[in-house]
């Protein structure tokens, strides 16, 4: 090709173009029969055809791969919670990890049906998983105490479906109301304090799934922690937590943390040819998981020999019973340790809950239930239990959706989508579920890997449904390190948020010691405890940082000042001579409460020293919001003390009240704060109807005017 001065054009590199995941080149291959190119004007059909299935094979291409991506992340980060929903004594791990996934499924479904996203994943709220194991812990021993355990399970799955219909009733109610904001007016460090609880939990926990010893706080069960083959568990799974977190640090890209745990399970079995160990192997020595069967079947194996002692977990009861064979023998029991300690660990936790094998699972549990086994007697108990689990799946959704929309570029409802948290969350309950939302950071995920397509939503909530088919053979193939990687990576990111970032951002001192109060009372004390403390103490703290709020706006008194009424020089003279000293005007603003009326009160403490004749004190009450009942109540006392009508007596002074708005108007007079002066008798003060914005005044034989063109008080001469 020739420019129109006849010289040649230099080369211009191949145009390229992008289809679906693919970047094709423009170049003299890609030309058709007609020796048109690809993307010229005259296309054939058959450079149609390959256009339209090279954008089709990569669009699919990209939704496989993030529906695998979407799938795999949503179970595996499912997975270990479920199996914190149950003491591992109780040997009910796989139902826990299927009434998990089974609120991932209805969940996934709702999303996909409701919410505005295109892109949301559904999921187990996993900061609740603290409170159902208090739960189930509690109602256990209430009824193990009353000999009534065969009751345990239906009442404990009651409890975890009655939870979640409250939930979901909060939520929709909410987005009915259009009160979508409501929940973010919860303090931010009592949140913050909440989730370093969790995540201390999260924590040991982890540390617990990973040895299969129950974890305790006793002497005993920390070094049953330190025996060799639990020992070597530990650090294997904290070597695995390390190692991701510093790549985070090095790679960025969202896909970093599936893939890191997809790897763990592809390693595991690789090592164990060269080892030369076996799948059974493997699992009899604890580094897969186990469940054991009643009759003491079931994937579970010979002890492992260590030591001089060992440990024995026992299901005698006991929701965190361990105790220490001081006989020799080694590690035995928990979950996956001695095939002898596993089969007694599954009759004895078995019978002392009343479950037969067919009802360790979801969908034979369905076939098991029977109302007449619920002990409703207990049910109230665990009304604050409740409460929390309502609170702290309310606090999520005015973070995840603004979130997921600045993500995504979306605009959204957020009332539409607490109706869609609302009837995900009821379903669940009516399916015997647990507490769902909107997973933010795999929804993201999600996203930034290539979905975005809705039909795809449906598509892997039939996936998770089908790998919920599979039952609990499917979790005994999970590693124990996978598991334990996840829940102790899940709590350090929980206790750096709330202890360590806190601290960098130059949190409050006051709020700084509240979070670590509220961390160390979940742990030590209890979860609804720590709660309750945390809220305690907020609401303390506020009240001293309000205290320290001044009242008074401005005060000054009223000498100079003057009002619009007109008279003549040798009055305004006279007036100023006979007033001087005896006004002084206040003007209060903001909420006046039992925390700062104190500061008023040593305020006109000050004046009535500095001013010994002082006549007329006006109260300008137009930026005051409000008044609680302390308040008012030192107020009137001080009315009568200051108009001589209290019991103590005192000088004569005349209370003024000015730029009273009704509902201020109304608290006050019915506390009888003021009553039309006659004569100088019978109330407590004078009500008029001034203005408030500017200030002035002046009283006895003249008058003070307001700044609004409206005078405080009128003369009486």
């Amino acid at each position: 090709m020739e420019t129109s001065a006849g010289t040649a054009a230099a080369p211009q590199p191949p145009r390229r173009q992008h289809y679906g995941s693919f970047m094709l080149a423009e170049d003299d291959e890609d030309e058709d029969d007609d020796g048109t190119g690809l993307l010229g004007h005259g296309v054939s059909s058959w450079g149609r055809w390959r256009k339209r299935a090279g954008t089709c094979l990569g669009d699919t291409l990209v939704a496989v791969a993030a529906i695998s991506v979407a799938v795999f992340i949503t179970v595996i980060d499912n997975l270990p919670y479920g199996l914190l929903l149950f003491p591992p004594s109780f040997n009910l791990g796989p139902l826990g990890v299927q009434l998990v996934l089974v609120s991932a499924i209805v969940s996934q479904a709702v999303f996909g049906a409701m919410s505005t996203f295109s892109c949301a994943l559904g999921s187990f709220i996993i900061e609740n998983v603290a409170f159902l194991r208090t739960m189930s812990t509690s109602l256990y021993s209430q009824l193990r105490d009353e000999g009534r355990t065969d009751e345990a399970l239906m009442t404990i799955l009651f409890c975890f479906s009655f939870s979640t219909l409250l939930t979901g009733a909060a939520f929709y109610a909410l987005g009915v109301l259009q009160l979508g904001k409501v929940s973010s007016f919860v303090p931010q460090h009592v949140v913050l304090g909440c989730i370093g609880g969790m995540g201390v939990f999260i924590v040991c926990e982890g540390i617990g799934i990973t040895t299969g010893i129950d974890w305790g706080w006793e002497p005993s069960v920390l070094l049953a922690q330190l025996h060799p083959s639990p020992f070597l568990k530990i650090l294997v799974t904290g070597f695995l937590t390390v190692s991701l977190s510093l790549l985070k640090q090095k790679i960025k890209h969202p896909i970093l943390t599936p893939v890191f745990f997809l790897a763990i399970p592809v390693v595991f079995y690789a090592a164990l040819y060269p080892l030369g160990v076996s799948t059974d192997e493997a699992r009899d020595s604890g580094w897969l998981f186990s469940f054991a069967t009643p009759g003491g079947g079931g994937r579970g194996g010979g002890g492992v020999g260590g030591g001089t002692g060992g440990v024995t977990s026992v299901g005698n009861n006991s929701s965190n019973s361990t105790r220490v064979n001081r006989d020799g023998g080694g590690l035995e029991g928990g979950m996956g340790g001695g095939a002898e300690a596993t089969a007694g660990v599954g009759r004895m936790s078995m019978s002392s809950l009343g479950v037969i094998d067919e009802c360790r699972s979801f969908p034979g549990v369905l076939a098991c239930l029977d109302v007449r086994l619920i002990a409703w007697d207990v049910v109230p108990s665990q009304l604050f239990t409740f409460l929390g689990l309502v609170f702290f799946s309310l606090i999520h959704i005015p973070v995840n959706v603004p979130a997921l929309a600045a993500t995504t570029g979306t605009d959204v409802d957020l009332n539409k989508e607490l109706k869609a948290h609302g009837v995900s969350n009821l379903l669940c309950g009516l399916f015997g579920g647990l507490q769902t939302y909107m997973a933010y950071s795999t929804s993201a995920l999600y996203f930034k890997t290539g979905g975005g397509y809705r039909p795809c939503l449906f598509l892997i909530a039939a996936l998770m449904a089908a790998f919920l088919l599979l039952g609990q053979e499917a979790i005994t193939y999970f590693p124990r390190p996978l598991a334990g990687c996840l829940l102790l990576h899940l709590g350090a990111v929980l206790l750096y948020e709330s202890l360590v970032l806190t601290w960098q951002k130059a949190v409050d001192m006051s709020e700084y010691v509240t979070i670590w109060t509220i961390t160390l009372s979940m742990t030590i004390i209890g979860f609804m405890e720590g709660v309750g403390i945390g809220l305690l103490l907020a609401c303390g703290i506020f009240v001293v940082q309000c205290s320290r709020n001044n009242p008074i706006g401005s005060a000054f008194p009223g000498d100079g000042l003057s009002s619009k009424e007109m008279r003549s020089p040798a009055q305004r003279k006279l007036l100023a001579y006979r007033l001087q000293g005896s006004i002084y005007i206040i003007r209060l603003r903001g909420n006046l409460f039992f925390g700062n009326i104190e500061q008023l009160f040593l305020h006109l403490r000050e004046v009535f020293h500095r001013m010994p004749h002082l006549l007329f004190l006006v109260l300008d009450m137009g930026e005051l919001a409000g008044i609680d009942f302390s308040a008012r109540d030192r107020l009137v006392r001080m009315c009568k003390t200051m108009t001589g009508q209290g019991k103590e007596g005192g000088r004569r002074v005349h209370m003024v009240w000015a730029a009273l708005h009704k509902p201020l108007k109304e608290k006050l007079k019915a506390g009888g704060c003021f009553g039309e002066e006659r004569g100088g008798g019978g109330g407590t003060g004078k009500m008029l109807r001034g203005g408030g914005g500017g200030g002035g005044g002046g009283g006895g034989g003249g008058g003070g005017g307001g700044g609004g063109g409206d005078e405080y008080f009128r003369s009486t001469s």
